[in-house]
């Protein structure tokens, strides 16, 4: 039976890997056309493991992950910004900013420090009540329009952020639509995803060493590409600013630290960058 590409709607997909997770194997299939990776098949329309979490699930690791860990990638983001915004102002210190995914809140801390009004949503319950209790205006909801709903909104917000979460939403084309339309005119969004381009080496290399290539296709049902994560934007209705490479989370050292840092070094400014991001605005056309 033919297979489509959920983006561009493309019979030029081929199988590309497949991994099993308990009674089940999910499938993941390169799109030749816009070069991304997606998950065809039977997916759940949001992660059962995700939504499930409760707050007993949140210990100190699982916070550190989602705060200081990436840390070195919050002070990039604004770095960024700054290269970026337009209107008054330099920094728009103050302008609503909305995390989509926001989880336990740990990059809402990261701009509440920044002088940002800090708005959020999550699909985990647990998280979105954890992130609450220093963000009131964080909500559990499962894309922006049930979000504005819920807290009766009827603003635009100047930054909008998706750290990791992207490569998990099933419609990318409707949630980055809908996020175009809460955007001030100015507003800038800003993506963190994994990069999809080495996926082919991890593929190489799972197969030398009998073992899966390990992307959780459950979970990231797409990997884009620099040129994919492109050309979704523009089909949303989104300028594209800046696309480049996300500096690597930090993790205590050890010899795999380094060597993990050492190749996001190497691979940053190269198309195989481990992690990547992208700036946009609302197009005028």
């Amino acid at each position: 039976m033919p297979v489509t590409c959920k983006l561009c709607d493309s019979r030029e997909v081929r199988f590309f890997a497949s991994e099993t997770r308990g009674e089940h194997v999910f499938s993941s299939y390169y799109c030749k056309q816009c070069d991304v990776y997606q998950t065809l098949g039977d997916v759940p329309p949001i992660s059962p493991d995700y939504v499930s979490l409760d707050t007993g699930d949140l210990g100190p690791r699982h916070v550190w992950l989602q705060n200081e860990h990436k840390t070195n990638a919050f002070e990039q983001w604004l770095r960024v910004m700054r290269r970026h915004v337009r209107g008054e102002g330099t920094d728009r210190l103050g302008a609503p900013l909305l995390d989509v995914g926001c989880g336990v809140g740990g990059f809402l801390d990261f701009a509440q420090r920044a002088a940002f009004r800090t708005y959020g949503f999550d699909a985990s319950q647990a998280q979105a009540l954890s992130a609450q209790t220093r963000h009131p205006d964080v909500r559990c909801a499962t894309n922006v329009r049930e979000y504005l709903k819920i807290l009766d909104l009827k603003m635009r917000f100047g930054f909008v952020t998706m750290w990791d979460v992207l490569e998990h939403m099933r419609d990318p084309l409707q949630v980055l639509r809908d996020i175009r339309t809460c955007l001030e005119p100015e507003g800038l969004l800003f993506i963190s995803v994994p990069n999809g381009a080495p996926n082919g080496l991890k593929l190489l290399v799972a197969k030398a060493l009998r073992s899966t290539p390990g992307l959780i296709p459950w979970e990231h049902v797409f990997y884009y590409t620099r040129r994919s994560l492109r050309a979704l934007l523009v089909r949303s209705g989104f300028e594209v600013l800046q696309i480049g490479a996300v500096v690597p989370y930090l993790r205590p050292l050890s010899a795999h630290e380094i060597l993990r840092r050492s190749a996001h070094h190497v691979l940053g400014p190269t198309p195989l960058a481990l992690q990547i991001f992208a700036v946009a605005r609302r197009s005028v056309s």
